[in-house]
């Protein structure tokens, strides 16, 4: 019953899951950058960022500036799967440098939010923008892909 009221929604669901992303992800680069939403601000991260990268005044700019284009991106759906692979580099790199240490849980500045940022990043990696995004409209045709031709592809036994 449920099969025949949801039906295959799999684009509704990457639809909601990049709206959802592109919002959570503005939300820690306007924290980092402009510190709003209760954030530090742009001397404070830096300060954070000096004690766990290199040139914590570039790259404080670089992750927080790549979190906002990121996010509106994803927000619009345009170039869906390279946003989501940025962003996923970006939480990568906190979740290694920052989160890992302090065990899964978030109580404990754990790793499991990140985590969750990570899969969704993934999702969007693997499934596209889905329904409402720019790059149905502007790329029609699927992308990221090495088949041309998929009715050419004949999958036969190995020889002996």
């Amino acid at each position: 019953m449920l099969e025949r009221m949801i039906g295959n929604r799999a684009n509704t669901g990457l639809c909601f899951l990049r709206i959802v992303l592109s919002i959570i992800f503005f939300a820690h680069g306007a924290q980092k950058l402009l510190g709003m939403f209760g954030g530090d601000g742009l001397a404070a991260t830096t300060e954070k960022f000096a004690q766990a990268v290199y040139f914590p005044e570039m790259m404080v700019w670089v992750v927080s500036g790549g979190e906002l284009l990121g996010s509106a991106a994803l927000f619009i759906g345009l170039l869906t799967r390279e946003a989501s692979i940025v962003l996923s580099l970006f939480v990568l790199g906190s979740l290694y440098l920052i989160h890992l240490d302090n065990g899964f849980f978030i109580k404990n500045n754990g790793y499991e939010y990140h985590l969750m940022l990570l899969a969704g990043c993934l999702c969007l990696i693997f499934g596209g923008g889905g329904s409402g995004s720019m790059d149905k409209a502007l790329f029609p045709h699927e992308r990221w892909t090495f088949i041309k031709d998929p009715n050419k592809i004949k999958l036969l036994p190995p020889e002996d």
